[in-house]
């Protein structure tokens, strides 16, 4: 997050556009969240792929990515209700919203850990499978987002905490994932990307230098930070470190939705929309080759490439 606050501030203010100058220091915070971010589902898959999921480095940046998560959404909602129309969280001192997001992230968390799992066990068995666990799914999740547009902040962080809450490895939480997952993605996000895609124009509003300078500084402090990570933790640098970096360096759909939900709030204009996009998918495209190389001769890796080379 320094990282991208860092380059808000080094260049000129004039360089970001017109409209980021009445919420300069916001910006600067969301440019750098949006820097820092990772997509959790890319990378799971890639890491799926290369047959490192269930291995020491799929745990780590799997875990790296959840508090990733975390911080960035919580981040982003108390931007959002620093930015905020008058008259409604804008009004709200910062105080009082980052101890309203405390409260929400305690009483969610903690109650969903507590009485998720009897309740999926309970929907498991009296209700329609699938479509009656969905809707009981988009229930929570209204109710969980008006409590916190209702409290200021933005609806996504209730809806995100709702899905950390029920989150797990068990069976029946994985199934209930794959459920919603695949209900998501066949219907929900095609719309979602449509949609943005028409309300702007990637040719008219691209900007070869500001895609530079973002893509630039996202994969070195990405990178960087975790090659630092490792020398404190005792760590040597060598390949698997700089697969951990390249691996967290995907900032994929989660990235786009971060600067889809900034247009739509008027945080950003369409020239930073477009660039924060195209740095999200180039830096997903080449997470898979960057770690493939560097993993080639890992052992897991190997595994799978081999059970690949015999089936074809």
């Amino acid at each position: 997050i320094g990282a991208g606050v860092a380059l808000v501030y080094l260049l000129p203010r004039d360089f970001w556009g017109p409209l980021v100058q009445s919420h300069f220091l916001s910006f600067a915070l969301f440019v750098g969240m949006n820097i820092a971010n990772s997509a959790n589902p890319v990378i799971a898959r890639i890491l799926m792929d290369l047959g490192l999921l269930k291995g020491e480095i799929g745990t780590v940046i799997m875990t790296a990515t959840i508090v990733d998560d975390l911080v960035n959404w919580t981040l982003f909602a108390i931007i959002l209700s620093d930015i905020a129309p008058s008259g409604t969280a804008g009004d709200q001192s910062l105080v009082w919203t980052i101890g309203m997001v405390a409260l929400f992230f305690f009483v969610v968390l903690v109650i969903g850990r507590r009485f998720g799992p009897p309740a999926l066990h309970w929907a498991r068995k009296h209700v329609a499978w699938p479509s009656g666990f969905i809707a009981l799914t988009a229930l929570l999740i209204l109710i969980a987002g008006s409590i916190t547009e209702g409290i200021g902040i933005h609806a996504f962080l209730g809806a995100f905490l709702v899905g950390a809450a029920l989150g797990g490895d068990n069976e029946e939480k994985n199934e209930a994932h794959d459920v919603i997952g695949y209900f998501v993605l066949s219907f929900f996000a095609p719309i979602y990307f449509v949609s943005m895609g028409m309300t702007t124009n990637f040719i008219t509003h691209f900007d070869g230098l500001l895609l530079l300078i973002i893509l630039v500084v996202a994969c070195v402090s990405k990178i960087g930070s975790v090659l630092i990570g490792a020398r404190m933790a005792g760590l040597p640098i060598n390949r698997e470190a700089l697969a951990i970096g390249f691996g967290l360096n995907a900032r994929g759909a989660t990235g786009i939705i971060l600067a889809g939900v900034g247009l739509t709030n008027r945080l950003i204009d369409e020239r930073i929309f477009v660039a924060m996009v195209v740095m999200a998918l180039i830096t997903s495209l080449m997470a898979g080759p960057a770690m493939s190389y560097l993993l080639r001769h890992h052992s897991g890796f190997t595994k799978v490439a081999q059970n690949k080379a015999l089936v074809e």
